[in-house]
C-alpha cells in the first residue's frame, strides 16, 4: 500500500469500519437527522468514554491533552481482569433453564 505514498489511512480506515460495524450497522430505517445525531453521540463516546487498545487503554481525549501516559503495564493488567470477568461471565447462566 505504500509503494506510490509516504503515508498510510489505515488508523482513520479502522475507525471508520468500527464505527460502521459497530455503531451503524444496527441501526436501521435513521433519517438524515437521525444519522447526524447518532453519529455525534459516537464520536463523543470513542473520543471521551471508550478506552481504545491502540492507546493501552486510555482515552484519546487523555492523550491529547496530556492529561495521561500510556501505560503498557497497567493496561496488561487491566486486560487480564477484563479476561477473568469475561470467563466468569460466560460461566454463568443466563436464566435457570439454561443451568439444567
Amino acid at each position: 500500500a505504500l509503494t506510490d505514498i509516504p503515508f498510510s489511512n489505515s488508523m482513520a480506515e479502522a475507525m471508520n469500519k468500527i464505527i460502521k460495524n459497530q455503531y451503524l450497522n444496527h441501526r436501521s430505517s435513521l433519517s438524515t437527522a437521525q444519522l447526524n445525531q447518532h453519529l455525534a453521540e459516537v464520536i463523543h463516546e470513542l473520543n471521551y468514554l471508550r478506552p481504545h487498545a491502540a492507546l493501552n487503554g486510555l482515552i484519546p481525549f487523555e492523550v491529547y491533552t496530556q492529561n495521561a501516559t500510556p501505560e503498557q503495564h497497567s493496561f496488561s493488567l487491566q486486560k487480564q481482569a477484563a479476561r477473568s470477568l469475561r470467563i466468569l461471565g460466560n460461566k454463568t447462566p443466563a436464566c435457570a433453564g439454561c443451568s439444567s
